[in-house]
Formats: C-alpha cells, sequence, structure tokens
C-alpha cells in the first residue's frame, strides 16, 4: 500500500512540474531586418507565439529587431516602449493600438511607503495627473501605456 501511494504522489509531482513547464512563456529567437513595419513585426511574433493579435490601423513606424533568447511578452514590452504604442493582453488575443488611442489603468497595493513621495517617484514614468493615491487601501492607481505601467511594476518590485 506504501508503495502505491508513493507512486502516485511522484507520479502527481511530475505532472505537476510538466505543466509547469508549459505555463511559462516560450524563449524565442527575433531577427528582423532595418525598416521591417511595426505592424508586420508584430503579426511575425504573434505568430511565432500562437497569439491572435488586432492592430489599429493607425499603428506606423519601422523597426529592427535582432532579440535571442527572449519571450512574446518581452518582445510587445521592448516594441510599445520605443514605438509608443501600448497593447493589452487578452486571454490569447492581443489589442495593439498608439499610446493616446488605448492607456489603461492599474491599481497596485503599496505597503511601508509613504504614498506621496511614492506619487513624485512615479511621475518620472507618467504625468502626475494620471497618478492617484488612496491612504485608506493603501493603493495607486496608474492610468499609463503597457510600457509605462511595465516600468512603473519593475520599479515597485526594487522599491518594496
Amino acid at each position: 500500500m506504501y508503495r502505491i501511494k508513493k507512486a502516485i504522489v511522484i507520479s502527481m509531482l511530475l505532472c505537476s512540474i510538466t505543466g509547469f513547464s508549459y505555463a511559462a512563456e516560450e524563449q524565442f529567437n527575433v531577427n528582423l531586418a532595418t525598416g521591417t513595419p511595426v505592424v508586420d513585426a508584430l503579426q511575425a511574433i504573434s505568430l511565432r507565439a500562437n497569439k491572435n493579435i488586432v492592430i489599429n490601423g493607425e499603428l506606423t513606424g519601422t523597426v529592427s529587431l535582432n532579440l535571442d533568447n527572449t519571450t512574446f511578452t518581452q518582445v510587445l514590452d521592448y516594441l510599445a516602449t520605443v514605438n509608443g504604442f501600448s497593447y493589452i493582453i487578452n486571454g490569447n488575443v492581443v489589442l495593439v493600438s498608439p499610446a493616446e488611442k488605448m492607456s489603461r489603468m492599474e491599481t497596485f497595493r503599496v505597503n511601508y511607503l509613504d504614498l506621496e513621495t511614492l506619487k513624485k517617484q512615479l511621475s518620472l514614468f507618467v504625468p502626475e495627473s494620471k497618478i492617484n493615491i488612496n491612504a485608506d487601501t493603501s493603493t495607486v492607481t496608474v492610468d499609463g501605456t503597457s510600457a509605462q505601467l511595465q516600468k512603473i511594476k519593475d520599479h515597485l518590485e526594487k522599491t518594496m
């Protein structure tokens, strides 16, 4: 009986480890020539990552990409930062639009930090008018592009 229980536990652990590896984003290389339209670059990486993508027709610009061992989300963040667009990932669909057309709000719970000081720090990433603090709930709500929100997340991880 003990061996059967042990075998079941080991099988369950192996299944959970195998399942975990699929949950992580796949890493791949991206190499696109100078002058590649950003829309074409987005379509190429979405195909590679097996994601659906909806791109606003007003998105313009060109890029050159040479990235090794990167993930779909990392490439999106880099392209958004360089080309001034915003994106939202909803399941397997990615919505992309110029930043001024599509900003989003995100609320962050903040513990053990002075909210007024934090607001000043975050104003390096977004205008202060787009930052709202709530002292009662110890939260900060920020309205910004995907790239700006990612920078804020990175900053908060280092600060907290």
